[in-house]
């Protein structure tokens, strides 16, 4: 063998080695467009998927508010006169409206007691919300402003040596 057949016989490997490269490259590309472009897809029915799932939850609270206004307003109309199975759930309204009212007047009792329990102004919320904080842990409050710190003497001189 001549060093042109070996020159020759090298260009059509590195010839062959080439084409095979530049194959896989566009296998490559091919395989991330098509990669990428499902990706995408999949983004955009994800996007779609989050925004019906928002706009259904939407709807289903509408409906809810309807629904509730419509057995607000049965009930106000038909409470004095309910008819069959209606009768247990307008007791348990009621029944639920009346502790309702005990509590509040219990609370408004209390709150009222509160005011000076021992001759001193109380405000209730600013005593719940101390027991609040110092249920969870948190630092007490000052109940009251902290004084202002009297300026310290400045330190006599020493006598300087000569």
């Amino acid at each position: 063998m001549d060093i042109n057949e070996l020159r020759e016989k090298i260009l059509a490997v590195l010839n062959q080695a080439t084409e095979n490269a530049k194959d896989m490259a566009e296998q490559a590309t091919g395989t991330m467009r098509d990669f990428a472009d499902k990706a995408m897809g999949g983004a955009r029915a994800g996007g779609r998927i989050a925004k019906l799932a928002m706009e259904v939850a939407s709807e289903k609270e509408s409906l809810k508010k309807t629904y509730q206004e419509i057995g607000r307003l049965y009930y106000e109309t038909a409470k004095d006169a309910p008819d069959g199975f209606f009768i247990q759930l307008f007791e348990e309204v009621r029944l639920g409206e009346q502790s309702i009212a005990e509590k509040e007047a219990e609370l408004n009792e209390l709150k009222s007691s509160f005011q000076k329990p021992f001759g001193v102004d109380v405000e209730f919320e600013f005593v719940v919300g101390q027991t609040e904080a110092e249920a969870e842990g948190e630092p007490e409050q000052p109940t009251e402003e902290p004084k202002a710190e009297e300026p310290a003497e400045a330190p006599a001189e020493e006598p300087k040596e000569e």
